[in-house]
This record gives C-alpha cells, sequence and structure tokens, in this order.
C-alpha cells in the first residue's frame, strides 16, 4: 500500500512541476508574446503557446494553469491524508476520485 501513496504522490508532483510552468510560461507569453517558443513548441498541432494564447486558457482572469497548480497540491494532500489515517481515507479517496473525473470531464470539454 506504502509504494501505491509514493506513486500517487510523485504522479502528483510532476503534474503540480508542470502545471507551475505552464503559469509560468503563461505569464512569459503574456508579456512578451511570441519572441520566445516554448521548448513543447514542437508541431502546429503540438504546440503549448497557441494552447496558452487561446481564449480556453483562461477562466475569466484566472489562467486555468493556476487551477491546475490547486489541484495538483489539493492531490498531494489528499493522498498524504489517505496514507496517513485509516478513519479519513476512505472519505478523502473517494473526494480524491470525484475531482479527478470533474477535471478529466473538464479537459474533454475544453479539448
Amino acid at each position: 500500500m506504502r509504494a501505491r501513496y509514493i506513486l500517487l504522490i510523485f504522479f502528483a508532483l510532476v503534474g503540480l512541476a508542470a502545471s507551475i510552468w505552464m503559469t509560468q510560461s503563461h505569464f512569459r507569453l503574456a508579456t512578451t508574446g511570441f519572441e520566445e517558443k516554448s521548448f513543447c513548441n514542437v508541431s502546429e498541432f503540438i504546440d503549448c503557446d497557441t494552447a496558452l494564447a487561446s481564449r480556453y486558457s483562461k477562466i475569466g482572469t484566472i489562467p486555468t494553469s493556476e487551477l491546475g497548480v490547486l489541484y495538483y497540491v489539493m492531490l498531494i494532500f489528499g493522498f498524504l491524508l489517505a496514507w496517513a489515517s485509516e478513519t479519513w481515507r476512505r472519505a478523502t479517496l473517494s473526494f480524491l476520485l470525484a475531482a479527478a473525473v470533474f477535471s478529466i470531464f473538464y479537459s474533454v470539454v475544453m479539448a
């Protein structure tokens, strides 16, 4: 069981790092424009800069990548709580499952 939580926390940390990087790229793109290309600008189909400049990159004035940062922080703390407390384990994992289903649904709708 311990290995599962470590793996889940590892993947949440990877997602957190990606969200932080995308947030930084969003603000860089907002200030400098398309002067420098990001490393994930691979082709016309795979292009983070175009995604960050689209109208779908924000909800109101909040970049969706910032919401990703909050989501992955919530996942990390949730996994740590579920790992540490048998009392809260079932409720916490159920909540995290619901949050994951919602985030997948949101991603599919926005794609």
